[in-house]
C-alpha cells in the first residue's frame, strides 16, 4: 500500500513540476501582455488535469520581480488522499 501511496505522489509531482514549467515558460513569452496571467493559467490547467490521480490543486500563484519584469515565479500546491494507507 506504501509503495503504490508514494508512486502516485511521484506522478501526481512530477506533473504538476511539467505543468507549472510549461506556464511558467507561455507567460515568459507574454511577460508583458495583460493577458499574461490568464495564458499561465491556460498553460497550467492544460497541463494538469482536473482531478489528476485524484489530486486537488490550488490555482497558481503568479508572479514577477515588478517593474523590471525579469524574472516570472509560478507554484502551485497540490493534495493527494492516500488510497490504501489512510491517515490517522
Amino acid at each position: 500500500g506504501i509503495g503504490v501511496d508514494t508512486a502516485r505522489g511521484f506522478l501526481v509531482r512530477s506533473r504538476l513540476s511539467q505543468a507549472l514549467d510549461a506556464a511558467a515558460l507561455a507567460g515568459g513569452r507574454v511577460m508583458f501582455e495583460s493577458y499574461r496571467d490568464q495564458d499561465v493559467t491556460m498553460y497550467f490547467t492544460s497541463n494538469f488535469p482536473t482531478g489528476y490521480l485524484g489530486a486537488t490543486v490550488a490555482a497558481p500563484v503568479i508572479t514577477d520581480d515588478g517593474a523590471k519584469k525579469e524574472f516570472l515565479t509560478v507554484t502551485a500546491e497540490a493534495t493527494l488522499p492516500s488510497t490504501f494507507m489512510p491517515s490517522v
